[in-house]
């Protein structure tokens, strides 16, 4: 048995970096083996985040008529004191990577808010069992899943980040336009297909914003870089989740949406997501410019003063 699992680790480490994000980061006194094995953390770590975020979130504001408000802010507090104080430091510190941190928020907004009122928005919209919203979990981590190796595969073959930032992004539009569709025709089938869309987007979105900020990092500051990234996608996804469940109680006693009122609370969140997508799309095309500005003069300076060759 030992002999077995030695050998399957070894055939996984010979895995060219294309198919295993990140795979570069490993060195030899963290070995790819290792990573492997601690990556393992990661499945509990997502089995528990199934039944947190997708099927308690959904038994909690719809079985239980627990406010929105409540169940959001319970789901964003790891979030907000996950982050530490070196982080956010940095940030500051480095304001090259400010454009891309927020571009990162930006799109975190635009991706988050969702989390904590897809399931519900299922039960009330669609009618559809705690089963079946579950279910949807698992289709959005396999749209990320297959966005993280879209990600991977083209920035092996020196893919822009900047591109593909807002290629991620534009995919999530028309996924949360299929979503609040769903509520009006077709039903089931287009949120369905929203759901997987959503995730494809925002598995994109996500590594290659990482790939961009190690891109920028100085030598011997790519732990440091990992955790700027990292507080600033946490924070922004808590406070964005906050905002999901607030935004929506406040709207489900205040307003009066005549003719759907079920789901007319969550596709204004679902819309205000979209508008945080525009604005992370209109970022990273000025932080692509900026790249090629930076390009460009570099190019003219190595033209303007040439190496002396003895």
């Amino acid at each position: 048995m030992q002999t077995l699992r030695l050998a399957m680790l070894r055939r996984h480490s010979q895995l060219a970096p294309t198919y295993l994000p990140f795979a570069d980061v490993a060195t030899d006194d963290v070995p790819l083996s290792r990573l492997l094995r601690l990556s393992l953390f990661q499945v509990t770590v997502g089995m528990a985040l199934v039944l947190l975020v997708g099927t308690l979130n959904r038994v909690r504001i719809i079985e239980l008529s627990v406010p929105a408000t409540l169940v959001a802010g319970m789901l964003a507090l790891p979030l907000l004191f996950a982050p530490f104080q070196d982080a956010w430091k940095s940030l500051l510190d480095r304001s090259a990577l400010k454009t891309l941190m927020i571009v990162m928020a930006l799109g975190t907004f635009g991706f988050s808010m969702a989390d904590v009122l897809l399931d519900p928005y299922g039960a009330v919209a669609l009618g559809l069992s705690v089963a079946d919203t579950t279910k949807l979990t698992a289709l959005l981590a396999g749209g990320t899943l297959v966005g993280f190796g879209i990600a991977s595969r083209t920035l092996g073959t020196a893919g822009e980040p900047s591109h593909l930032a807002i290629l991620g992004a534009l995919i999530v539009i028309p996924g949360f336009l299929a979503i609040i569709g769903a509520s009006y025709i077709f039903g089931a089938i287009l949120f369905v297909a929203g759901t997987a869309i959503t995730g494809l987007g925002a598995g994109l979105f996500g590594h290659v914003t990482l790939t961009a900020t190690l891109r920028r990092t100085p030598e011997g500051q790519v732990g440091l870089s990992i955790g700027t990234w990292g507080a600033v996608q946490a924070t922004c996804a808590g406070i964005s989740v906050a905002m999901a469940g607030v935004i929506r109680d406040i709207l489900v006693r205040g307003v009066d949406f005549s003719g759907n009122p079920a789901s007319g609370p969550c596709n204004f969140v679902f819309m205000l997501e979209i508008a945080f997508l525009v604005l992370a799309i209109g970022m990273a095309i000025q932080l692509g410019k900026r790249g090629r500005s930076s390009s460009a003069q570099s190019a003219s300076a190595q033209q303007t003063n040439p190496v002396q060759v003895t």
